[in-house]
């Protein structure tokens, strides 16, 4: 049996109106509560949070699999 990881991706607002944010992402992953669901951060939406990105990155780094660099 394989192990699969699943990650959720917060988008811009310009993108989506569900998960825009971080904090929102990171907040429906712990009520979740499962360890194949992790947070994936692209550079793109990080530079839309509301809040210092590095504050964003910090509070949640337990969270975060994978990071896009545009």
């Amino acid at each position: 049996m394989r192990e699969v990881t699943l990650l959720l991706e917060p988008l811009p607002n310009a993108l989506s109106d569900v998960i825009t944010t971080v904090d929102a992402a990171a907040g429906l992953i712990q009520r979740v509560n499962q360890p194949a669901l992790g947070l994936a951060l692209s550079t793109r939406q990080l530079a839309t949070e509301p809040k210092p990105y590095a504050a964003a990155i910090k509070q949640h780094a337990a969270l975060i699999r994978h990071v896009h660099l545009r």
